[in-house]
């Protein structure tokens, strides 16, 4: 019986595993992190809406309110939404009467009463006018998460690894441990190695 063939074998296995789930791990890791980082998925939608004369009621003057598409996002998961410029504001009380673009100062989407709005209508209402873009961004968001999930998979992994060197050294001992004991019955019988 060969029984450095067998010894070697069983440790050759074991080297040839760990160094084998260390090179599939890092090509992982370069396939995922140019997945992410290159840019190579977009986002699934981009699109343009328009707002209509939307209510805006201002309790005093230069304090801001928040504009309806802000809470489009919360809508759909994965969604954005960035508010663009204001196109037209009126006074709803004098239906079709333009206030100039000026009186209503944007950001984001909130909108601020200035100062010279008060002439026109005080601490009232106005109906504003403006686009919003939204862009989904689903397929990327996955890509994303995928990519965190698979980071925390070989975290988990990796904090199991000395376990399993611990067992591999354990079956390693155990199989010389075998070896030695066979030698040793060979020889207390006289028979030769």
């Amino acid at each position: 019986m060969n029984n450095k063939g067998l010894s070697g074998g069983v440790v050759t296995a074991l080297v040839m595993g760990i160094a084998g789930l260390i090179i599939s791990i890092v090509i992982a890791f370069i396939f995922i992190s140019t997945m992410t980082t290159a840019d190579l998925i977009g986002n699934d939608n981009v699109y343009t809406s328009t707002v209509l004369n939307e209510s805006v009621t201002f309790v005093a003057t230069n304090t801001a309110q928040t504009l309806d598409a802000a809470a489009y996002a919360d809508r759909e998961a994965g969604a954005s939404i960035t508010c663009n410029s204001l196109t037209y504001i009126a006074n709803e009380t004098t239906t079709g009467a333009s206030l100039g673009l000026t009186n209503i100062t944007k950001t984001g989407c909130s909108v601020i009463n200035a100062t010279a709005l008060t002439d026109f209508i005080g601490n009232g209402t106005v109906y504003v006018s403006y686009t919003y873009t939204t862009t989904v961004a689903k397929t990327k968001n996955t890509v994303n998460n995928m990519s965190t999930n698979f980071s925390a998979g070989v975290d988990n992994i990796s904090a199991k690894v000395p376990t399993v060197l611990l067992v591999g050294a354990i079956v390693l001992i155990l199989a010389i441990l075998a070896l030695l004991v066979g030698v040793w019955q060979k020889m207390r019988m006289g028979g030769s190695i």
